[in-house]
């Protein structure tokens, strides 16, 4: 396989951001959920959904109507 420079970008960049939390994926979960919330404040919505379902788990381009 030949080497790719932005794969290798990539995963470098998550082993950092895994080491900073100790490789715990319950700490790595906790800090993605504060970083959604600022967002869920302004109206964007996050879905749990599993991907495949009816919606895939992204930000939605628009905020909620409410």
């Amino acid at each position: 396989m030949k080497p790719d420079p932005a794969i290798d970008e990539i995963l470098a960049t998550r082993r950092k951001i895994s080491a900073e939390f100790g490789h715990d994926p319950r700490r790595l979960m906790a800090h993605y959920i504060e970083l959604e919330k600022p967002f869920e404040r302004e109206g964007y919505r996050f879905t749990d959904a599993p991907v495949g379902e009816a919606e895939p788990a992204v930000l939605n381009d628009k905020p909620c109507k409410k």
